[in-house]
């Protein structure tokens, strides 16, 4: 006669939400001093949220355990596994703003800002759970472009830059530097009528 194990007794199976549920309670008791650590490593005081717990419109626990996982990270100061981490939180919840929003950051601080952009893109879009977060995303949108643009410009791209630091400047209009570096983009090119008007911008 074959052994019949009861649920609840050791041995027995433990059903991968309920699981999930556990591991996430675990990580959860850490998440305050998680986003803490972000903030000082990343720049980003007061602007990360804490891991959502899990109930009504949350993210799901897979997600929300790979962005604690991409805080802890970026307390160690390892962004590369940081980013790895939010982007697989991104990718298993693909309406999750506070993980795009700390992927932006991220990508930001690796140098990686054409990818900096996009992900800063879909935290505004999405929205993210704190007001100054959200309203910050303007300010590090204009950043991430400056940063391209400047990109294209070293490697003589001097049309993609201008059109990169136009971005920027929708932004962050009053710029001077974005500015300037418009009109040497357009004296590399050679049109120095659109240059004296950057310069004069400036």
């Amino acid at each position: 006669m074959g052994i019949r194990i009861r649920k609840g007794t050791p041995g027995s199976r433990v059903s991968p939400s309920r699981l999930a549920v556990v591991r996430l309670g675990a990580a959860g008791l850490a998440t305050a001093a998680l986003a803490a650590a972000y903030t000082a490593t990343a720049g980003l005081a007061n602007e990360t949220a804490d891991a959502p717990t899990l109930g009504g419109s949350s993210p799901p626990a897979e997600a929300i355990e790979h962005y604690s996982d991409g805080l802890r990270a970026l307390e160690a100061q390892d962004f590369r596994s940081a980013a790895f981490e939010f982007e697989a939180a991104t990718a298993t919840d693909s309406t999750y703003g506070d993980a795009f929003y700390a992927l932006g950051k991220t990508y930001k601080t690796l140098g990686q800002f054409d990818r900096a952009i996009g992900a800063l893109l879909h935290a505004q879009r999405l929205g993210v759970s704190l007001e100054r977060a959200m309203n910050a995303i303007p300010s590090q949108l204009a950043a991430a472009y400056s940063k391209s643009g400047l990109e294209a410009y070293q490697k003589h791209k001097y049309r993609e830059a201008i059109g990169t630091f136009e971005k920027a400047l929708e932004l962050k209009p009053g710029d001077a530097r974005i500015h300037y570096t418009v009109g040497l983009s357009h004296l590399r090119l050679r049109d120095e009528d659109a240059a004296k008007t950057a310069f004069q911008q400036a």
